[in-house]
């Protein structure tokens, strides 16, 4: 484990202990010490954790790992990729994740909302259903732009630029399914360059 000391306890759990805690199970995971399933479980404690007891437990604490968990064979771990692409905190199937996004093709942005209603906090379910609203929201603002300004520049012909635009949200909610689908922690280009977020996609 690395050099983060359960026993020094402050008032709160910040986003650094989590990070600290979170390398150091990454470490573990990488070294073959941790099975996926006890991996996966003990970063949706870190995620979850709300005070320095919480974040030591479940780093060193017990695990209620499923019997077949002797079966999993450790996964290798990339540096550079964990930061875009994080395996699942909690799982509560992927599903719900998928729905959270490729609703919004015909509930608009009351599908993500409505996925981030029922799902359960600390869950991969919860997390995407964050990102697809807040990526369809941002989408929402830059189509209206993309239309306002393209109207006023090129008239009649800004009809096209709208619909390029309209084909890109398309494509990348489309990988945010697909990336869903496979659990990854996916970062969408576009979303990555605002820092704004209505609905909190990880536990602050």
């Amino acid at each position: 484990m690395s050099s983060y000391d359960p026993f020094v306890l402050t008032e709160e759990v910040t986003k650094a202990d989590r990070d600290q805690a979170e390398a150091s199970l990454r470490e573990e995971f990488a070294a073959g010490r941790l099975s996926s399933e006890e991996f996966n479980e003990r970063l949706g404690q870190v995620y979850v954790a709300q005070s320095p007891a919480a974040l030591a437990d479940a780093q060193f604490g017990p695990v209620h790992a499923p019997a077949n968990a002797w079966r999993a064979a450790a996964e290798p771990v990339f540096a550079g990729v964990v930061d875009n692409v994080r395996r699942p905190f909690v799982q509560q199937g992927n599903g719900l994740a998928v729905f959270a996004h490729v609703s919004p093709f015909f509930l608009w942005l009351f599908g993500p909302l409505i996925a981030w209603g029922l799902a359960r906090p600390g869950t991969t379910a919860k997390r995407e259903a964050a990102k697809a609203f807040n990526w369809q929201l941002l989408a929402l603002l830059i189509g209206i732009g993309v239309s306002i300004v393209a109207g006023i520049v090129l008239g009649d012909a800004g009809e096209v630029v709208s619909r390029i635009w309209t084909a890109i949200w398309a494509l990348l909610t489309i990988v945010g399914a697909v990336m869903a689908a496979k659990g990854r922690d996916w970062t969408n280009p576009l979303r990555a360059r605002f820092g704004w977020e209505v609905l909190a996609e990880r536990p602050r």
